[in-house]
């Protein structure tokens, strides 16, 4: 207060003054008598209006403001909404964010309920982003509407629940200038959505017959015998090829990836693919130019010792004149550094030569920005090349102008191939590197791809890094497991394209093709073997016919006996789990195969003594013979062991689900009814478009 008194006094002068230059003498001598004579009126006003601006400058900047509250927004609940509707409830959220966790998690709400539903957050499969203000609106709208009460004793019990309750309050009280009223308001907000989603979730649970049948997927098991007729082994590699069925059969799959084609995965699109240039700083060269102190060496060595454990010695083995020596039963530092000496000196060695190794190559990739610093955006976000750095030896030029510089004689320059992006792990050497210094991973089969004419620019803040222009040099340092270190750039780029003939990738397609052709053997082959199985059974029929053996493919064409196995396996533990398929010897993880088998002892019983039935696996490219033997049920003992883990993992996945929807932005928008209305001036330009 008493700094206003003296600032009203201050205006007060100056006004004064202001009148006195700009009017006559004569005047202003009128004027001055008529202040002296209402001087405590006069002040009292000015005091006032310091005192309006001081309290309300927020409100009057409101005021002046241009009002759109009034603006119709949406449809929801069945009435019309204005932005001014929205206000007290957006108001509220933000002093919920004020008040810290708990109450700040209103923007995770979903946590929030698993908490509350008593799951640890991690243990469901419940994400999405942050709940918007108009999103918590139509929530805690939602809950108001389903009569969700909080009584006053509610929300002090949750105040007084709170961690440091009265600081929190108090600094919210002053920052934003609410009463406790309405931080009790705002505190009932996030109490009503959580008891409404808490209703909601009571619905879901788990019935007897749902555990039962879960545990017979993992549990019930089933014995078959199999034959896998494989149409490598009934290739005829001598028959001749017609161009006219060849050219076909390019025609039909020239637009594929390999692998991606329908049927058999035939494909001949030539994959995406770069060529590139990379400097490593050789690990192995530096290490001869560096040297370890003996004195840094013992001091590193006395104050690590634990780290340096003495080698455990065989155990000799008796003899007449001497019994066996014990073996040593806990490692054992070595006594003296002179033992330990080697070891140390390795390290440290090994660390000295990182380190430099990382400074190096963050220089040169330093020098080689430099011709960066000035380069353009492009239209597709990426940088533009300067002309400087497209030359062929730009990049070799600049390893070598860097030999006279410290350990720069260790920078080797090299260029690869052609390499396809989804194959880069396999090129030696930098195939295998991560980021030297990234806090996120990054691994250069990966990122290597992510290059200009093959990959859009992300616009996210930092997400760009590793997104790199052509010519561009890598923006950190990488490093491989032996510590050399690296830096790359891209100077061609290829996109995925068909190729222009079948002669670019003519052995491919007479390979393929005669596989084909085997594969269709193969399956009359299957065909007959499992007519006969029927009758005689697999095993039988092929023990008794050794032409048939040999046909099939010879020593590999026999009858596989797997242990008993179940439709699914459960993998993970400790609350994480999934069903995984059950991957049965000779065929691997394959579904199909598995539910063939349980439906072949589900099935009626057949004319035939023997259940045979044939499966086709396209992954393998062979068909298989199946006989089954027995279908073994789940005991009463082992369901009373799975029931417990099996219960808990299906209420996970159920409440993990329900509130997946629940909190699903077009399920809040649906529960409310909520429809957008654009603003008159959105409205017109719409209809312009359209």
């Amino acid at each position: 207060m008493p700094l206003l008194l003296a600032a009203g006094a201050v205006c007060y002068m100056v006004f004064a003054s202001l009148i006195l230059t700009t009017l006559g003498y004569r005047i202003c001598v009128a004027m001055l008598k008529w202040f002296r004579k209402y001087n405590k009126h006069l002040l009292v006003v000015f005091m006032a209006a310091l005192l309006v601006v001081w309290l309300g400058g927020q409100a009057l900047e409101e005021l002046l403001r241009s009002d759109d509250s009034n603006q119709l927004i949406a449809k929801a609940f069945g009435s019309e909404l204005r932005q001014s509707d929205l206000m007290s409830t957006y108001s509220r959220a933000d002093v919920l964010t004020g008040l810290g966790y708990p109450c700040a998690a209103w923007r995770g709400m979903w946590q929030v309920s698993l908490m509350d539903l008593g799951i640890p957050p991690g243990m469901a499969d419940v994400d999405r982003e942050p709940l918007s203000m108009m999103e918590w609106y139509m929530l805690v709208e939602s809950a108001r509407r389903q009569n969700v009460a909080v009584s006053d004793d509610e929300v002090q019990q949750f105040k007084r629940a709170m961690p440091d309750a009265a600081t929190r309050i108090s600094q919210v009280r002053d920052r934003s200038r609410v009463s406790l009223a309405q931080i009790d308001e705002a505190i009932a907000d996030f109490l009503r959505v959580r008891e409404a989603t808490r209703r909601a979730a009571s619905a879901v649970h788990v019935t007897e017959p749902e555990i039962r049948n879960e545990v017979k997927q993992v549990a019930e098991k089933v014995r078959v015998e199999f034959v896998s007729v494989a149409a490598e082994g009934l290739i005829d590699r001598e028959a001749p090829l017609d161009d006219e069925q060849l050219r076909s059969h390019f025609e039909q799959y020239r637009n594929y990836l390999p692998g991606a084609g329908p049927d058999l995965g035939f494909g001949y699109r030539k994959e995406a693919a770069i060529q590139f240039e990379y400097v490593v700083a050789d690990a192995e060269e530096l290490a001869k130019q560096i040297e370890i102190d003996d004195q840094k060496a013992f001091t590193y060595w006395r104050a690590h010792r634990d780290e340096f454990i003495r080698p455990e010695l065989e155990t000799q083995p008796t003899t007449d004149t001497a019994p066996a020596e014990p073996a040593a039963t806990q490692p054992v530092p070595y006594e003296h550094f002179d033992e330990a000496k080697a070891e140390v000196v390795a390290k440290l060695l090994d660390e000295q030569v990182q380190k430099e190794a990382i400074a190096l190559m963050n220089s040169f990739i330093s020098h080689l920005n430099q011709a960066w610093r000035t380069a353009e955006t492009g239209e597709d976000g990426y940088l533009v090349a300067p002309e400087a750095v497209k030359g062929e030896t730009y990049l070799q030029q600049a390893v070598e102008s860097f030999a006279k510089k410290r350990y720069g004689n260790a920078l080797r320059y090299h260029k690869s191939d052609w390499r396809e992006i989804n194959r880069l792990m396999a090129e030696p050497g930098i195939g295998q590197t991560r980021g030297a210094e990234a806090r996120t991973p990054v691994f250069f089969s990966r990122v290597g791809g992510q290059v200009q004419g093959l990959a859009e620019r992300p616009t996210a803040a930092g997400a760009d890094r590793w997104y790199l222009a052509m010519y561009q040099p890598s923006p950190d340092p990488l490093i491989d497991r032996d510590n050399n270190v690296y830096m790359y750039r891209v100077v061609a780029a290829r996109e995925s394209a068909p190729p222009a003939s079948i002669d670019e990738v003519r052995e491919q397609v007479e390979n393929d093709f005669r596989l084909l052709q085997g594969y269709r053997v193969a399956r009359e082959s299957a065909e007959q073997l499992a007519k006969r199985a029927a009758t005689n059974g697999l095993a039988a029929t092929m023990d008794a016919d050794p032409e048939l053996r040999a046909k099939l493919g010879g020593p590999v064409a026999r009858v596989m006996k797997p242990e008993p196995f179940a439709r699914q396996r459960v993998f993970g533990g400790g609350g994480q789990w999934m069903l995984m398929p059950t991957s049965v010897p000779g065929i691997g993880a394959e579904p199909a195969f598995v539910q063939k088998c349980f439906e072949l002892g589900e099935s009626p019983t057949s004319d035939t003594p023997n259940r045979v039935t044939l499966v086709e696996h396209k992954r393998n490219k062979a068909w298989i013979v199946v006989q089954w033997i027995e279908t073994l049920p789940v005991r009463e003992d082992v369901y009373e062991q799975e029931r417990v883990q099996v219960a808990l993992r299906l209420f996970l996945e159920r409440v993990g689900g329900f509130l997946k929807t629940y909190y699903d932005e077009g399920q809040i928008r649906q529960r409310a009814g909520w429809e957008d209305i654009l603003p008159e001036g959105a409205k017109k330009s719409e209809e312009q478009s359209s």
